[in-house]
């Protein structure tokens, strides 16, 4: 027994051109999906390198701090130096990194977490008790002091409100006049 192989209906020239009109829409379609999805892809690896980036700022500080306050073996100070070392380093390796920073300290994003909620609870807690006390007009008066820039107008009056015959000479820099005496300076030793 013969098998007969199927016959593909002739397909006319019309139909061709709308295959490939097709498959040319198509691709252009696919490539701008694939350029919105290559953003997309830009954002997330950023964003991904951003977590990375704290997290390891997070280890390196928790190590840091730990061999400031804590006492270590000579051993654990060791350890935690070569930990730091590593996690700074840019040519080691991320899993390595993710490693280390696991064995270090457990589930390290459920911590940084937990501080994250503490701080924010003190400082929620500092800004309702902090209190806000309004000065009396008097002592607000008193201790407050205004200073004006001079403009070209404030200097060509305090120009002619000196005289030519005064002894001091005096330097305008805009926003100070410095009077200095024409003697120059001398120690008086004897």
């Amino acid at each position: 027994k013969k098998k007969k192989k199927k016959q593909n209906p002739p397909v006319s020239k019309n139909k061709t051109e709308e295959t490939e009109t097709s498959r040319k829409a198509e691709a252009e379609a696919n490539s701008c999906q694939n350029t919105d999805t290559s953003h997309q892809d830009e954002k997330t690896s950023q964003q991904a390198e951003e977590q990375l980036r704290k997290e390891v700022d997070w280890c390196v500080n928790q190590l840091e701090l730990g061999l400031r306050t804590q006492k270590p073996t000579p051993k654990q100070a060791e350890e935690a130096l070569r930990a730091i070392r590593t996690l700074r380093s840019d040519k080691a390796p991320l899993v390595r990194k993710r490693q280390l920073m696991r064995a270090m300290f457990g589930d390290y994003r459920k911590k940084m977490q937990e501080e994250l909620c503490r701080e924010l609870k003190l400082m929620e807690t500092a800004a309702k008790s902090a209190r806000i006390v309004e000065l009396k007009g008097s002592i607000r008066k008193k201790n407050g002091q205004f200073i004006r820039k001079c403009l070209g107008a404030c200097r060509k009056s305090q120009g002619s409100a000196e005289s030519p015959a005064e002894s001091h000479r005096t330097l305008n820099t805009g926003l100070f006049n410095v009077t200095t005496p024409q003697e120059e300076f001398r120690f008086n030793f004897f």
